[in-house]
């Protein structure tokens, strides 16, 4: 299954895990769901470079 991530700026009631959304595009409208940033770390947890 093809997915796609894309980062938005939302309205403070809809930056909220698992709102849906929908986005209206050159394509039409496509449904989607918001999550938080897979790439934000603040507590440096995610990091694979040793040294």
């Amino acid at each position: 299954k093809d997915q796609t991530m894309a980062i938005a700026r939302l309205a403070v009631d809809c930056a909220e895990q698992g709102v849906r959304l929908e986005v209206t595009g050159e394509k039409g409208m496509l449904g989607g769901m918001a999550h938080t940033m897979p790439f934000d770390d603040p507590k440096k947890l995610k990091r694979t470079a040793k040294g």
